[in-house]
């Protein structure tokens, strides 16, 4: 009987696992997007996925929990904004002003 070993699978380098965790995070964007159907502003869509990212990153396995971790964030962020429309801050709205 012939014994097979099985080959771990080489191990991805930072570049490679950040690409594909951008890959993913334009993926999920586009699916939450589309899932929350204007609910939660784009601009609040990114601000959690880049919490969800961030956090993410330093569990050390990172495609693994961005997509969950961005469900929840994105959850979160839909359910303080849902009773009210979103409205910029004053300092957002001053860096928006200056910026034009």
């Amino acid at each position: 009987m012939k014994n097979t070993m099985i080959q771990p699978s080489p191990t991805l380098n930072i570049r490679a696992i950040s690409t594909r965790l951008h890959q993913l995070r334009k993926s999920v964007h586009r699916t939450l997007a589309r899932r929350m159907d204007a609910s939660v502003p784009d601009v609040l869509l990114r601000r959690a996925l880049d919490e969800a990212e961030e956090t993410a990153e330093a569990t050390g396995f990172p495609l693994l929990v961005f997509p969950l971790l961005a469900e929840e964030t994105v959850a979160r962020v839909q359910r303080t904004v849902a009773p009210r429309e979103y409205s910029p801050s004053s300092e957002e709205s001053s860096a928006f002003a200056f910026c034009a």
